[in-house]
């Protein structure tokens, strides 16, 4: 074990009652306090020796307790010592020595002994005929704050604390400083191994003004305001828990430097984890982006095995939407999607209230046009396929369709067009097979089907034809789910036009109407930022 010492003030826990002098009393104290092992926080099994002393140096032990194989974790240890009638009520102090448990060497005295505040002598409260202890038995709101400004020396280290502020500590109540040179010392440490305790709590009492709670800084170039951490990885932990009664649960601001900023940034390493929730009664989750390019929100998965989504939404109400994608300006887009497979997917179907186009850049003037084709409309679902063929020396000819058309088409109809001079016979000679279609259709995965062909006649000797077919789409898809051209309208839907312009109705009455409006509680200001004066 390295040098070690002790960081912490004696926090004595008094089991003792007042007992009745009849009954006798008792004179145990709990001590608890924190050993560091070459600076950082000690865990494991350790002895320790506890000398009394009447002299803050010096002098000879009144008296001294063993506590052996005494459990230390992350630095924090707690024994019971008593040494009876040890306390006149004249001062006293605590030398601590320690070792690992049953290291045979000898115990290492740490470094500047710790005085023993007036909590123990609380146990002569029971027989005092006076109020001679009073004064330090006393309550934080009766005590001289002035009377406990001062510097305490610790292992030689530079910590200065301060209680009830200064000119030069400004406004503060408590004021710690650590000025040295070494790392990992911290200003201020609190430690609770209470149920429902809390290590540090901070309170901003006043109803006005802009105070807080607590506030946190770090001036250091990669340093971190605030860091959480909850550690048992088995459990439903928090790292960090913020609420607000009205306003902002949690507030980011990103400054405006020279450096791509982020207002805040939120991570889960789990396999299965959340990286972000945002729940609220009305819009669940509200972003917000007033600069002229960026994005309001922004999800990047960086995995790049496997399946990674960018960004994830789940509707769960019996005619809810995953997703509302809104753009008001006059030339923009609800959604835009980019990708190698598909911009956009649809996993079933996939509507529009207006027409279905491609766009393109204009190939006569691709940097000023666009140039658009529209998809025809059916109130049924058709597949197309056509071709051109050539006749042989009687006028005839043979079709081959794709091995996989019995499978997913029926009913297929058919358009002949002679090209190159008339032919007033021209005819479906040979129409496809209904028995090679059924046995398409029902065929699995694997099996082998007969190639479903159709026969072309009358035509006119070595000319061209134009062909084209037309079939229902019979994939198991569209065999399992309904594709009826007229349906009522339910739910939310119901009393609403897609269009109510055009039906002379209000805009109140269309049916996307709530969806794209901005929340209608306002969102807190900018200046409401819990920021102090």
């Amino acid at each position: 074990m390295g040098r070690s010492r002790i960081l912490a003030a004696i926090i004595p826990l008094l089991f003792a009652g007042l007992w009745n002098a009849a009954l006798g009393q008792t004179t145990a104290f709990t001590y608890q306090g924190r050993l560091l092992d070459t600076n950082l926080p000690a865990t494991g099994s350790y002895d320790f020796e506890f000398g009394l002393f009447a002299t803050e140096s010096g002098g000879t032990a009144i008296g001294t307790l063993t506590r052996t194989g005494v459990a230390v974790d992350k630095g924090v240890f707690s024994v019971t010592l008593d040494y009876n009638d040890q306390f006149p009520g004249d001062d006293r102090w605590l030398e601590i020595s320690v070792k690992p448990a049953g290291n045979p060497n000898p115990f290492v005295v740490l470094v500047g002994r710790q005085r023993i505040t007036s909590t123990p002598y609380a146990t002569r409260s029971g027989q005092a005929t006076n109020a001679d202890f009073a004064e330090n038995a006393g309550t934080a709101e009766t005590m001289d704050a002035s009377r406990l400004t001062g510097t305490i020396e610790t292992d030689r280290l530079p910590n200065q604390i301060e209680i009830g502020g200064s000119p030069d500590t400004g406004t503060a109540i408590i004021h710690a400083i650590y000025a040295g040179g070494r790392t990992g010392i911290n200003g201020i440490e609190g430690i609770t191994q209470s149920e429902g305790g809390k290590g540090v709590y901070g309170l901003s009492s006043s109803v006005s003004g802009n105070g807080a709670g607590g506030w946190f800084e770090s001036n250091s170039i990669s340093g971190r305001g605030v860091v959480g951490i909850a550690t048992d990885p088995t459990s439903s932990t928090y790292g960090g828990y913020f609420e607000a009664g009205s306003g902002f649960g949690v507030y980011g601001v990103a400054g405006p430097g020279t450096v791509q900023s982020i207002g805040g940034r939120f991570r889960s390493l789990s396999d299965d984890g959340i990286g972000v929730i945002g729940q609220a009664s009305l819009t669940g989750g509200h972003f917000l982006q007033s600069g002229e390019e960026g994005a309001a929100v922004f999800g990047h998965a960086q995995n790049p095995a496997g399946i990674s989504v960018g960004g994830r939404f789940l509707a769960d109400g019996a005619s809810g939407l995953g997703l509302v994608a809104v753009a008001n300006g006059p030339n923009s887009d609800g959604v835009w999607g980019q990708g190698s497979g598909f911009g956009v997917w649809a996993q079933g179907r996939l509507g529009a209230s207006g027409v279905k186009s491609f766009r393109i850049d204009h190939p006569q003037d691709p940097e000023n046009k666009y140039l658009y084709h529209y998809s025809m409309e059916s109130p049924e679902v058709l597949n197309v396929y056509s071709g051109t063929v050539m006749l042989d020396a009687n006028g005839q000819a043979s079709v081959t369709l794709p091995g996989y058309f019995g499978s997913i088409n029926r009913d297929p109809r058919y358009t002949l067009t002679a090209v190159g001079r008339p032919m007033p016979m021209l005819h479906i000679a040979e129409e496809i097979g209904e028995m090679e279609m059924k046995a398409a259709g029902s065929a699995g995965p694997g099996t082998s089907v007969k190639a479903i062909s159709f026969r072309i006649g009358g035509g006119a000797p070595n000319t061209k034809v134009s062909w084209r077919v037309e079939a229902v789409r019979n994939d198991l898809w569209t065999r399992n789910n309904e594709t009826s051209v007229e349906k009522m309208k339910v739910g939310r839907e119901k009393g609403t036009y897609q269009h109510p312009e055009f039906y002379g109705q209000p805009k109140e009455r269309g049916m996307g109407y709530q969806l794209g409006r901005e929340p209608t509680k306002d969102l807190p200001s900018e200046t409401s930022k819990p920021k102090p004066e």
